[in-house]
């Protein structure tokens, strides 16, 4: 038979102080793993800032060479994730018309598809990019996630090219929408 009197001299963890630092490595990987979704929602609101300028400069080379912006009708075009298609912005029923201005037509990261100001859930849920146009005027505008972000319509001061007021004012979730008119 064992002598168990000498276990009492060993050194070792009691079962207390494993739980206490099982514990505070739980909180510390809590505490990462939030600060990291909220690294990657603003890193997803960069990028669709980013991807609207340079879908911008497109926009403006296009209007240098044609004399217009892309345009489906007098009415004018709605565009976004709900065609269906790769590229989204349609001139003429050329959903094309970007080759040589931009690589691709931009998609929003979250891959959601709903308007920008639609009912897809929660106000800072993404959306998807809208495109609007005349062919004379231009708007951009896709929804953010983080409704801290100061790219918000209603800090930006957008005003909504159909109707001529602020952009946050006309469309309900407005404030967390990233809008650029021309």
């Amino acid at each position: 038979m064992k002598n168990f009197s000498n276990l009492k001299n060993q050194k070792g963890f009691t079962l207390i102080e494993l739980l206490v630092v099982i514990a505070i490595i739980g909180i510390l990987s809590s505490v990462v793993l939030a600060s990291l979704n909220s690294a990657r929602t603003k890193a997803r609101d960069a990028k669709r800032v980013s991807e609207l300028k340079s879908l911008q400069t497109a926009l403006e080379l296009f209007y240098d060479s044609s004399g217009h912006y892309p345009n489906d009708g007098a009415s004018g075009t709605y565009a976004g994730c709900w065609q269906g298609t790769g590229n989204w912005i349609p001139d003429a029923g050329n959903y094309n018309w970007s080759t040589g201005y931009i690589s691709k037509q931009p998609q929003d990261p979250a891959d959601i598809c709903c308007w920008p100001w639609g009912n897809c859930g929660s106000a800072g849920q993404p959306g998807t990019y809208e495109y609007w146009s005349n062919g004379q005027k231009y708007m951009l505008a896709a929804r953010l996630e983080d409704t801290s972000s100061r790219n918000r319509a209603e800090i930006t001061g957008a005003i909504d090219p159909r109707s001529g007021a602020p952009y946050a004012n006309n469309n309900p979730l407005g404030k967390y929408v990233f809008v650029i008119t021309n």
